[in-house]
């Protein structure tokens, strides 16, 4: 099935991806720390303008390869990465991540793709972390997200000053 958004232009099998996902461990079994958990439970926060979009492309949210925290928002919120794979060929778009060199490179934000205000994504052809069991072909959706802290426990994550949120 053919999926464009932005940029890109997605050939994907979302049934192949669907059956993937129904045995991906969900991240807060696969990590306890605070973060994974804060995403996890923060899901059912989220607009449904996301989880429309995953549920397109057959990914499970609550299952993502690698999601990680940049920083704290001043507005509570974090300021999430991460990624996700899909079964598929990226048959238009360029990936945000621009090589200069040896080990050298730069993240081009305007190849991200708003999907709300504060949850962006983007697509990589290569794949970091791609589980032997994926089916192949395979492309990877990376996320930047501004997602709520809802845990009880309070935070530590740092604030970052130069995000003006």
């Amino acid at each position: 099935m053919i999926f464009a958004f932005g940029t890109y232009k997605l050939d994907v099998d979302v049934e192949q991806t669907k059956e993937y996902y129904k045995l991906a461990t969900p991240i807060h079994e696969a990590c306890s720390c605070s973060g994974c958990r804060n995403y996890a439970e923060a899901l059912s926060f989220l607009p449904q303008e996301i989880t429309s979009f995953f549920v397109q492309l057959g990914i499970e949210i609550a299952k993502p390869v690698e999601v990680y925290v940049y920083c704290a928002n001043a507005d509570n919120t974090l300021f999430y990465g991460g990624w996700y794979h899909i079964c598929a060929t990226m048959t238009h778009g360029e990936s945000p991540v621009v090589s200069t060199g040896q080990n050298q490179g730069y993240f081009d934000e305007t190849k991200t793709v708003p999907i709300t205000d504060g949850f962006k994504v983007y697509v990589q052809k290569e794949c970091a972390l791609l589980d032997s069991k994926f089916p192949l072909p395979a492309v990877q959706l990376g996320i930047m997200a501004d997602i709520p802290w809802v845990l009880a426990e309070k935070h530590e994550y740092p604030k970052d000053m130069s995000r003006r949120k």
